[in-house]
């Protein structure tokens, strides 16, 4: 059998209604990513029998779930589903906010290996966590973490599965990609950004299955971090006095396939001044996290097809 080979790996996701459950006949679609660590959790329990011997009297199955994270190069339309999971929310009429509603679904890597293909199925799974990272020069990052019900294998697709090829349009990079960025009325020249979404999901365990119900939901946790050139002292007094402001930026290439991301309210957290010395500038770090705004009833929200 031949060796199998990370290049040719096809990742592919559909929504489950049932958690954990493929449908029929699934309308799989291609996904772009550039990494996938998704793997099988096996859970053991050691005895801790008293032994005149002293040995281990046994190890003793005790459940499986899976996790990892699939990481991509950010283009339009390419990982609205995921975002959609991660906020629990729907997309409507191209703007989405954070909600309540969880979603589930299934992927698939089907690895290549000649003859005979392997295809890895990790199902029920839910967004944990979803990080945007805009650095200069580089394309913009993206990253979900996902947490899952169970890994099963195959050596065939299932029965009357249906794969839509993914979209071909342009991978957003900095600087090019991103406009329009803005924190309150500060005067800024941001060298990095990211964003973190984290849903804090816990596992449901019950005493006859060895795998989870579906998840629990914690708190939508929504926080940042932004590396700005140190040019005025407004910005630091005004996070060490525990001010707020909004976040707003727009990412995208083309016209009508942009993104436009909004934190209406970010609170400022502990600042960090760089080192100074002879070969740098001096960088002020400030990590934020977003929480709800009364007027805007939201804590982030995301539209699509911005011109």
């Amino acid at each position: 059998m031949a060796f199998a080979v990370g290049a040719q790996t096809q990742v592919s996701l559909v929504a489950q209604t049932a958690f954990g459950t493929i449908p029929a006949t699934p309308a799989f679609t291609n996904i772009r990513v550039t990494k996938s660590s998704l793997g099988p959790n096996k859970f053991q329990i050691a005895s801790e029998e008293l032994r005149a011997d002293r040995a281990r009297s046994d190890i003793m199955l005790a459940g499986y779930a899976a996790s990892g994270n699939l990481q991509g190069e950010l283009s339009y339309g390419s990982w609205d589903d995921v975002i959609a999971a991660a906020l629990m929310s729907p997309w409507v009429t191209n703007t989405i906010a954070n909600g309540v509603t969880p979603a589930f679904f299934a992927i698939e890597e089907r690895v290549e290996q000649g003859t005979t293909d392997t295809y890895i199925r990790t199902t029920g799974c839910m967004v944990d966590q979803l990080t945007l990272d805009l650095t200069p020069r580089q394309a913009v990052q993206i990253n979900a973490t996902i947490k899952a019900r169970n890994q099963v294998y195959a050596a065939a697709a299932l029965s009357g599965a249906t794969y839509a090829a993914a979209n071909t349009n342009a991978i957003i990079a900095a600087p090019y990609g991103v406009a329009a960025l803005t924190v309150g009325a500060y005067t800024l020249k941001v060298a990095k950004l990211s964003l973190q979404i984290a849903n804090n999901l816990r596992d449901r365990l019950v005493v006859d299955s060895p795998y989870s119900e579906e998840f629990g939901l914690g708190q939508c946790i929504i926080t940042g971090s932004m590396d700005v050139y140190f040019q005025d002292k407004a910005l630091i007094e005004d996070v060490l006095a525990h001010a707020n402001a909004a976040l707003s930026a727009t990412i995208g290439t083309e016209t009508n396939k942009k993104y436009t991301i909004s934190l209406p309210r970010i609170v400022f957290g502990e600042p960090n001044l760089s080192e100074r010395n002879v070969t740098s500038d001096i960088m002020l770090t400030v990590p934020f996290e977003a929480t709800y705004d009364t007027t805007a009833t939201k804590v982030i929200g995301i539209t699509r097809a911005v011109a």
